[in-house]
């Protein structure tokens, strides 16, 4: 990744540092779909790893930790963890979490694509809302691997490019399909500018993927997909704008995730808004 696009990052994060810290506080400090997210993903985390783990304290990796929100769960559990963001603003938010853990916490700025870290350091990695914003995954896939022990444990989020919203909302395939288009003929549009909001993504410079689309890269990495997540059914939209209820948009998401959750093979697993992937290393 370029150091101007990390500079990006670094300014959006920065900036939203205390907007990340309190989504995982509390549903009324944001969008209640996007609380829903952030949380429902930690949740499978910290219960992969509670089995991983039974009596023994992990040494845990967390790439892209923002402002602590799960790493302050692990801490609580007794693991040892060490934080890597590339934004300044995010890990001056989470030194809160420094003066209560200073034994068995440690937080660096850094990079994803160079891990400064021995080989085979970590039981467990985490990378939770980070892979979008990556250029090359190869290069991410493979440090993660090298720093992650013989029979350790991986998880990552991905974002689904065919999300039900997506289908649904005309907006997507009129109105983003020329801005893509557009994006894509001027591939030096970004020059010159010194702020972007990789929010909006207005460029498309933040990745999607389709299901499955990585398993060949973990394994040519030694790494082996144990469980895939599905999350997220909402909120439904017409011309990028919500059009139903929020009560009846919840109780939409909630049945079609309970429905999943039931089935595993339902096909609703290829349209949620993303996944939560769990992986192994293979010895």
């Amino acid at each position: 990744m370029n150091s101007k696009y990390k500079k990006y990052l670094n300014d959006y994060f920065s900036d939203k540092a205390e907007f990340w810290r309190d989504i995982y506080r509390s549903p009324q400090n944001s969008d209640i779909h996007h609380y829903q997210s952030v949380t429902n993903r930690k949740q499978i985390v910290l219960d992969h790893l509670d089995q991983f783990a039974g009596d023994r304290t992990l040494n845990i990796l967390d790439v892209g930790s923002g402002s602590g929100g799960v790493a302050e769960s692990l801490l609580r559990r007794g693991h040892r963890v060490v934080c890597v963001d590339i934004s300044f603003g995010m890990l001056k938010v989470a030194q809160g979490l420094k003066k209560k853990h200073e034994k068995t916490l440690s937080m660096l700025r850094g990079d994803i694509e160079q891990l400064p870290f021995k080989a085979r350091q970590f039981d467990v990695v985490i990378c939770l809302g980070l892979f979008q914003f990556l250029e090359k995954d190869d290069h991410a896939v493979r440090e993660i691997s090298q720093v992650l022990e013989e029979d350790g444990m991986m998880f990552i989020s991905l974002l689904n490019i065919f999300k039900i919203s997506n289908f649904l909302d005309p907006y997507y395939y009129f109105v983003r399909t020329i801005q893509y288009i557009k994006a894509k003929i001027t591939p030096g549009i970004l020059e010159g500018q010194e702020k972007y909001d990789v929010g909006k993504n207005k460029y498309f410079k933040n990745k999607r993927y389709y299901f499955n689309q990585l398993n060949g890269l973990f394994r040519k990495n030694g790494l082996r997909v144990m469980g895939q997540h599905p999350i997220g059914f909402g909120p439904l939209t017409f011309w990028g704008k919500r059009y139903c209820p929020e009560y009846f948009s919840l109780q939409l998401n909630q049945f079609l995730q309970n429905r999943i959750d039931s089935k595993k093979t339902s096909p609703l697993k290829y349209v949620a808004n993303e996944w939560v992937l769990h992986l192994g290393k293979i010895s």
